[in-house]
């Protein structure tokens, strides 16, 4: 039996409420075979049982006490994929019917490692609304935007994802996959289902983001990254006009964010401080 054109994988944990919009707009892709491999953290609302209906095969790991990125249940979903193409994908992500066999047919050309999947924030709520903005912003801004459709040759070439760090992980990979080849765009975007976005949820992830920042750091400059983010807040100059109470949203809650990361970094950095005082030969 052939390997399928792609694998997508998916990890979950207590994804039910979103699985299986995402696992539809799957099976709905046209001229193009996908396999779809779900990884589980633990779920305890059904989302197993979801992703069985729609036939896709599930992987199960251990619930985690606390919440750490999905790079593992990434590089274990890789593992069991036998798919030509993998496409790392989120629960609360729906792609057009044609999305997949764009961007294979774009990663399958010579020269070209991976496809970068362009992502339109479906959102509700004020702060949903920036988000989107900022989303709309970073739309073919490179290196903002991560590959998530990658050769699988390519993955497995470069290690797969990088489960020392807690932040980053996206660009950091993406970075490798560089060494490999050129990165192409996929031509449409997929819907990224955020929903309603809190503000101090926001912040808080971007302390924790500060607090494992260190390790993405000690591997990449940082500089390439914020200069392309602030050249894609300039080129989004007008898109911002247009909608000037959710641009000062923005500067707040970007402000904002930018404090608690580092923020988390100085706290980080303390703890680390004490640890090796506290371990230090007297």
């Amino acid at each position: 039996m052939p390997a399928p054109d792609v694998t997508a994988i998916i990890p979950t944990l207590d994804s039910a409420a979103h699985l299986a919009r995402c696992l539809a707009s799957l099976d709905a892709q046209r001229d193009v075979d996908v396999e779809v491999v779900i990884v589980d953290q633990g779920s305890r609302d059904g989302t197993p049982d979801v992703a069985r209906i729609h036939g896709a095969r599930v992987l199960s790991i251990p619930r985690p006490a606390f919440y750490r990125p999905p790079t593992r249940s990434r590089n274990l979903g890789a593992r069991a994929a036998t798919g030509r193409l993998l496409a790392h994908l989120d629960a609360d992500m729906e792609l057009p019917p044609g999305l997949l066999a764009a961007a294979a047919a774009r990663c399958e050309r010579k020269g070209v490692a991976a496809v970068v999947l362009h992502e339109r924030d479906v959102s509700e709520g004020f702060w949903g609304a920036v988000k989107a903005l900022e989303r709309e912003a970073y739309v073919g801004v490179a290196p903002v935007e991560g590959a998530r459709l990658v050769r699988a040759d390519v993955f497995h070439a470069v290690g797969g994802y990088d489960e020392e760090l807690g932040s980053g992980e996206d660009w950091d990979v993406h970075a490798r996959y560089q060494q490999h080849g050129v990165i192409e765009a996929a031509p449409e975007s997929l819907a990224h289902h955020t929903g309603r976005v809190s503000f101090t949820a926001q912040v808080r992830k971007k302390f924790a983001y500060g607090r494992s920042a260190r390790k993405y750091l000690q591997k990449h400059d940082g500089r390439p990254v914020l200069s392309a983010m602030l050249s894609a807040y300039w080129g989004s100059r007008r898109a911002f006009a247009r909608h000037p109470v959710l641009a000062l949203g923005f500067l707040v809650l970007r402000a904002t964010e930018v404090g608690a990361v580092a923020a988390g970094m100085i706290y980080q950095s303390a703890r680390d401080r004490g640890r090796w005082r506290k371990w230090s030969p007297t």
